[in-house]
């Protein structure tokens, strides 16, 4: 699907990382399991993995934070700074979750570039400001 989610995320990324001074990654953040491995099998076409001693791990930068981070590098009284980037990446009729709007607003507020994105071209005009 061309307006999918992974799809929107990899072309803003890729139209992103090709302006001069930008560098910005992707960050998926979620819960997964660890574990040894005690057992796999197939079953109606499904793979399980069953794990002995499991511990969740939580991954990503912050609970709500953006699906692309990085910086843009700017110019200030001559000197090159980074400015943090945060750009939350939605698809179709997705709408942000509060955690997703409270670290949009907290990155403003803290001087930083945070933007939602719908269509990977929108990423060249916020970047490009």
């Amino acid at each position: 699907m061309v307006n999918s989610h992974y799809n929107i995320r990899s072309q803003t990324l890729i139209k992103a990382n090709k302006i001069p001074g930008v560098k910005l990654w992707p960050n998926p953040v979620g819960l997964g399991y660890a574990g040894s491995v005690a057992h796999e099998y197939n079953e109606g076409g499904n793979h399980f993995v069953v794990l002995k001693n499991p511990r969740r791990v939580r991954y990503g930068f912050a609970p709500g934070s953006s699906d692309c981070i990085g910086f843009r590098r700017e110019s200030h009284n001559g000197a090159v700074m980074p400015r943090f980037v945060a750009i939350e990446i939605k698809a179709g009729k997705d709408v942000l979750r509060p955690a997703q709007g409270n670290f949009l607003k907290m990155v403003k507020n803290h001087g930083g570039i945070a933007e939602i994105v719908r269509n990977p071209d929108e990423v060249m005009d916020i970047l490009q400001r």
